[in-house]
């Protein structure tokens, strides 16, 4: 079991084709399911979501490395999390459905 000072974060990370309209589809989910961006960049977004009765919130966040190479974390707003009812990886598989990713790292 995790101790409170661990923070439970889920992570993965694919391949996409082009940078810019994956950036645009990132920011219409945001809108759709009204998500605040936190920050954003040419290669980079990042997202708070919205507090649910599975948690109080996650932190998104969505780097573009070389080769179109993408890294997405979920993790919990609230650092003292024990427990996430698996939030964090549903997050993440919201995302890439929505995207239709199907080509992992």
């Amino acid at each position: 079991m995790k101790s409170s000072s661990q923070l439970i974060e889920e992570k993965d990370s694919f391949i996409i084709e082009n940078k810019e309209i994956f950036i645009k589809e990132l920011e219409e989910i945001s809108r759709v399911k009204k998500w605040r961006i936190m920050s954003k960049g040419a290669d980079y977004i990042n997202f708070k979501t919205r507090f649910t009765w599975k948690s109080w919130g996650e932190y998104i966040s969505i780097t573009i490395l070389k080769d179109n190479i993408v890294e997405i974390s979920s993790k919990p707003i609230i650092k003292s999390t024990v427990l996430d009812y698996g939030k964090n990886m549903d997050n993440i598989r919201m995302i890439k459905s929505i995207l239709g990713v199907s080509h992992k790292v």
